[in-house]
């Protein structure tokens, strides 16, 4: 993963906690970011694991 995409995906990952934490999460919105986080580390064997873990039980939460 380069550097690039290593600060898109933190910066996709503080959207995703800014977005969740809302009285009323904006669902459409979370739903994007969670797929583009998965775009970003479905290629990264070193974090992909646990950060795909954690995606997929945001994504339950929100129907993504």
């Amino acid at each position: 993963m380069s550097d690039d995409q290593r600060d898109e995906a933190a910066g996709t990952v503080h959207d995703l906690a800014r977005l969740t934490s809302a009285p009323e999460p904006n669902v459409p919105a979370v739903r994007t970011r969670v797929d583009r986080l998965r775009e970003l580390l479905a290629g990264s064997a070193d974090i992909a694991q646990p950060a795909l873990a954690i995606i997929a039980s945001v994504a339950a939460l929100f129907g993504a």
